[in-house]
């Protein structure tokens, strides 16, 4: 049985792809102020995040950091910090 892992993920750029097995749930929450631009998704995918690369496109193209937290369903967080020399992040679940 696949394990499922469900969760928000809050990204700064809205250039984001996520894995091909999720499927957003509802529309994206948007701040947008003097300081940052953040986003954050409610996403499902089958299978699990597990393994799951998420990666920002153009991020290439801007002097910025992005940190992409994920809140599990089944508890427990995860962070990493995706930079323009590395656009992509891989989600140990």
């Amino acid at each position: 049985m696949a394990r499922a892992c469900a969760g928000r993920i809050g990204l700064r750029l809205n250039t984001h792809r996520f894995p091909d097995t999720c499927e957003a749930v509802g529309l994206p929450d948007r701040v947008h102020d003097s300081i940052r631009r953040e986003e954050r998704h409610e996403i499902v995918c089958t299978g699990g995040l597990a393994n799951a690369q998420i990666s920002i496109e153009g991020l290439e193209r801007v002097q910025t950091d992005v940190w992409m937290s994920v809140i599990y369903l089944r508890g427990g967080t995860e962070t990493r910090r995706v930079m323009p020399q590395n656009r992509s992040a891989i989600l140990q679940c």
